[in-house]
């Protein structure tokens, strides 16, 4: 039985548009951008009521336990289920 590991992070960015400080109100939104075979890209934004703070994007894989070698990790399908409850 292959183990997943789902939350692999592959890749990450940020850009820093405006500074908060303690006290302020922000939202964090959080999407998929994009679906790939066997990774997902999300899109993050922070913002301050309009004005956007921060934009980032990770890109993370779906793997499990590398059969060959468990040291290791190997990419897979995203399972049709996990799709279906992200959107």
């Amino acid at each position: 039985m292959s183990r997943l590991k789902p939350d692999c992070l592959n890749l990450a960015s940020a850009r820093f548009r405006a500074p908060a400080s303690y006290g302020d109100r922000i939202a964090v939104e959080s999407s998929i951008a994009e679906w790939r075979g066997r990774s997902f890209v999300m899109r993050h934004l922070i913002r301050r009521g309009d004005d956007v703070l921060v934009e980032g994007t990770e890109t993370r894989i779906f793997a499990r336990l590398n059969p060959d070698d468990p040291t290791r990790i190997q990419a897979v399908e995203l399972p049709e289920r996990l799709r279906a409850l992200l959107g």
